[in-house]
Parts: C-alpha cells; sequence; structure tokens
C-alpha cells in the first residue's frame, strides 16, 4: 500500500509539472517586442530620427527631439513621414503616415522647447483606443493601425531615478547602415545604466532636467524613447534621447590657421526627463482650454 501511494504522489508531482505555465523565451521577451513596435522613424528633407506616440488626456502627440525636426538654421521640413513596425512576423509591412507641418503649424499644434530639445505634434483626438486624426495627417499605408501607444502618467519622474537603475533605449540607429550588415531603418533596442542626473537653470532658461546614462547612442537614435523597470515589474518611461557625449580624439591641423578636432563616441549619452515634456504638454492644452 506504501508503494501504491508513492507512485501516485510521484505520477501527480509529474503531471502538476508537465501543466504548469512553462516560461519560454518568445514570452519573456514578448513586452519588450511589444515596446519596441512603438518606436518611430522620422524621415525629413535633411535626414532621419526617432520619435513615439504618447497619449495624454484625450490628445495623441508623436513626440521626439527637436533637433530631428528644425535645423541650427531654425528651418524645418514642410512635411515629415513616421514609419512603424508592427509587432509580429519579422518581414511585416510597416505602417506609414506623414504629417504636413506648415498645416499643423498654422493650426497652433505644435509646441518644442525653445531652450530644450524637444518637439511635439499633436496628431488628433481620441476616440476610446482610436485616435481620430486631424487633415494635415495622411496615412500612406493599408491596412493602417497603430500599435499600442505610451499612456499617460505612463513615467517616472527625474527625482525618483536612481543612480546605477537599468535603462532600456529605443530607437533607429540609421547612421550605421552603411555596410548593410542590418536593417537600421529597423528599430533597436540597447541597454544601459543610469550613470548620473542633473538640472541646469542657465540665465532666463527654464531649469532642463536631464539624465546621463551609460549607453551609447549613435546618430538616428536622436529623440528615441528611454524607460526603466520599476518596482512593481512594469517598464516606465523616463525621458527622450537627445545627444552622444563625445570626447576629443585629435586635433588635425588643416591649414596655418585653422585645427580641425575630431571626436568619438564615449558610450555616454544625454536624455532629456520627460518631466519637461509632460510639463509642456500640460501647459499646451491648458492655455487651450482657457483661450476657448
Amino acid at each position: 500500500m506504501k508503494t501504491s501511494l508513492n507512485q501516485v504522489s510521484l505520477i501527480l508531482f509529474f503531471l502538476v509539472l508537465f501543466f504548469l505555465p512553462k516560461p519560454s523565451f518568445a514570452q519573456k521577451n514578448s513586452v519588450f517586442e511589444e515596446i519596441l513596435a512603438q518606436a518611430v522613424l522620422i524621415q525629413t528633407d535633411s535626414g532621419t530620427g526617432s520619435a513615439f506616440l504618447y497619449k495624454y488626456g484625450e490628445y495623441l502627440y508623436l513626440i521626439t527631439a527637436r533637433h530631428v525636426i528644425v535645423d541650427k538654421e531654425d528651418s524645418a521640413s514642410s512635411t515629415i513621414t513616421a514609419t512603424l513596425y508592427p509587432h509580429g512576423p519579422v518581414c511585416s509591412n510597416p505602417i506609414e503616415f506623414s504629417v504636413d507641418l506648415e498645416k499643423a503649424q498654422s493650426k497652433g499644434v505644435i509646441r518644442f522647447g525653445t531652450s530644450h530639445d524637444f518637439i511635439f505634434i499633436e496628431l488628433g483626438k481620441m476616440k476610446g483606443p482610436i485616435p481620430l486624426f486631424e487633415d494635415y495627417v495622411k496615412i500612406l499605408t493599408k491596412p493602417f493601425y497603430l500599435p499600442k501607444f505610451l499612456p499617460q502618467g505612463a513615467f517616472t519622474n527625474l527625482d525618483s531615478l536612481g543612480v546605477g537603475e537599468e535603462v532600456f533605449l529605443f530607437g533607429y540607429p540609421t547612421s550605421l547602415a552603411s555596410l548593410d550588415q542590418f536593417d537600421f531603418k529597423r528599430p533597436i533596442m540597447r541597454t544601459g545604466t543610469i550613470a548620473g542626473r542633473s538640472c541646469a537653470n542657465k540665465g532666463d532658461r527654464p531649469t532642463e532636467y536631464r539624465v546621463l546614462i551609460d549607453a551609447r547612442v549613435d546618430h538616428g537614435m536622436s529623440g528615441g524613447f528611454v524607460m526603466i523597470k520599476t518596482n512593481a515589474g512594469k517598464y516606465s518611461l523616463i525621458g527622450i534621447m537627445i545627444e552622444l557625449v563625445p570626447w576629443v580624439k585629435e586635433y588635425t591641423k588643416v591649414e596655418d590657421s585653422e585645427i580641425k578636432i575630431n571626436f568619438e563616441n564615449s558610450g555616454l549619452s544625454v536624455v532629456l526627463s520627460f518631466d519637461t515634456i509632460v510639463y509642456a504638454i500640460d501647459r499646451f492644452q491648458k492655455e487651450r482650454k482657457e483661450a476657448k
């Protein structure tokens, strides 16, 4: 009888093991696949950059770094093209739409920091989970649908961040595409750690909250979003990539009076804390409401 009971117990044990849900590599990383699908490739007249969609209140915004769209002479492309790659088959077709910046600007739905490196464009009002695009947004692919986008409140402010926390970067390093080793018009994820935090207030400029991360950023990833994993196990937005930190490799004498400085990527990068951007969107919405 004792042997029989032991055999039954052993059989039950293996049955429980067999039917328990088994963590797989695909399940473990499906969260990152879904997050990566939210990265947007921005193509302008002068180059490319990264961006993402963010819902705030009743509206959907496209957010990126200011220098992706506006050059040093403060001139911007008349139209930009936005591309996303949905979560699913690796070789699935992209989703594309364009934004007529001149028309959007005439309607007052573009805002950028004059002293901060960010810009946001209001794409339309939400109707449940679906955005109703304004007439300056043109759908370029069919069928058209958007992946999950980052909802209001899904961010962690500067004061809650700690040095040494792991960070996750999402964007399009298109400058690496010259050797044709990989399709860098598709988004990638990189990881690193928070190396430091700072806030700068120069003269009359508003306070700028910045995060220094120990992670390499290449040209094309500007405007991409950066996240951390919270204690609750959720992924939370902390800011956007705005610049790499260079180091001087060498000085080259070009002519008698001219010195050329050659820079290289140090592997450190600067992230504009999302506090600054959320404050700007909130103020924009309040000003519009008060004007009505």
